[in-house]
C-alpha cells in the first residue's frame, strides 16, 4: 500500500482532493435551500436554530419512516427545539409531538430521509406590550385590534398570564387538553406552582388565534387575569420590506420598541 501511495502523481492527489470535496458537499449542504438529506441532521439543526433565535415559528415537511415498523413517514408540523440531534416535531394534524432522527435514527419515532423547512412568516416585528389587568376576553379583543391596526397576519405572545380562577384538578387536566391541540405554539404550559386563588399560564410564541380558543373553556371569558410585560411578535409574508419598515416606524413614532426580524439564514 506504501508503494502504491508513492506512486501516486501531483494530479492523482487533486483528483482524490476533488473527489472527497464532492463527496462532503453532497452530504452536508442542503439539496436546495432549506431543504435537507436525513444525513444532513446537523445542518437542518443549524438552520432552524438560527430562524429560532430571531423569533420565527418553524414550519417542516418531514419524510421517512417510522422506526417502530418500518411504515412510510410524510407529514407537516411545527419544528420545535432539538435535542441530541434530533428534532421535536409537532405534527399539524393533531398537535402530537414526536421525536425525528436522521437517516440511521433508531432510538427516535422516525428517522428522516428529506426535512423541508419553511418560516411561517417572512418578516418579524418585534415589540412590547406592558402589564395589564382586566377581563380575559377584553385583553384578547385589544391584541386582536392591534393586529389588525398593524395588518399582521400572525401575531405571537410570550409572557404570562395570571387567572383569578381557581381549578379543580379535572379542570386542569381538560385545560391541559386543550392547551396541548394548540398548534402555532413554541410552548404553553401551566407552572407546577400550587395555589388556592387561581393559576397562571406560560406561553412562549404563542399565535393570538391559539389563546383565543381558551374561551371555549368554562368561565375563562369572563376571568379577570393579569399579565407580565407581553412580548409580542408581528407576523408577516408576502409584503415588502420597506412596508415592514414602514410598519415598525409607525410603531416607534408611538413610543414602543420595534425591531425587525427577515427570516433568512
Amino acid at each position: 500500500m506504501k508503494e502504491k501511495l508513492k506512486e501516486l502523481t501531483l494530479v492523482d492527489w487533486i483528483i482524490i482532493l476533488v473527489l472527497i470535496l464532492g463527496i462532503a458537499a453532497y452530504v452536508y449542504k442542503p439539496t436546495s435551500e432549506l431543504s435537507y438529506k436525513g444525513n444532513q441532521m446537523y445542518n437542518a439543526i443549524k438552520a432552524h436554530e438560527k430562524l429560532v433565535n430571531k423569533g420565527f415559528l418553524v414550519e417542516a415537511r418531514i419524510k421517512g419512516k417510522m422506526i417502530v415498523d418500518g411504515s412510510d413517514f410524510d407529514e407537516a408540523g411545527i419544528l420545535l427545539s432539538s435535542t441530541a440531534g434530533r428534532f421535536r416535531f409537532k405534527l399539524k394534524k393533531d398537535s402530537r409531538i414526536i421525536l425525528v432522527g436522521g437517516e440511521l435514527a433508531y432510538s427516535e419515532d422516525v428517522a428522516a430521509k428529506e426535512i423541508e423547512i419553511k418560516p411561517v412568516d417572512k418578516y418579524l416585528i418585534i415589540t412590547f406590550a406592558k402589564e395589564k389587568e382586566g377581563r380575559f376576553s377584553e385583553l384578547l379583543s385589544e391584541i386582536e385590534e392591534m393586529k389588525k391596526k398593524y395588518n399582521a397576519e400572525h401575531l405571537y405572545l410570550t409572557g404570562e398570564l395570571a387567572f383569578n380562577r381557581e381549578l379543580k384538578e379535572t379542570e386542569k387536566q381538560e385545560l391541559r387538553n386543550l392547551i396541548n391541540s394548540m398548534y402555532l405554539a413554541e410552548s404553553i404550559y401551566m407552572p407546577t406552582r400550587e395555589s388556592t386563588s387561581g393559576f397562571s399560564l406560560f406561553f412562549v410564541k404563542t399565535e393570538l388565534s391559539e389563546l383565543e380558543k381558551l374561551l371555549s373553556f368554562d368561565a375563562l371569558e369572563d376571568a379577570e387575569v393579569a399579565t407580565s410585560r407581553l412580548r409580542l411578535h408581528l407576523g408577516y409574508g408576502e409584503v415588502s420590506e420597506e412596508n415592514v419598515e414602514k410598519i415598525a416606524e409607525s410603531l416607534r413614532s408611538e413610543g414602543k420598541e420595534a425591531h425587525v426580524a427577515k427570516a433568512e439564514i
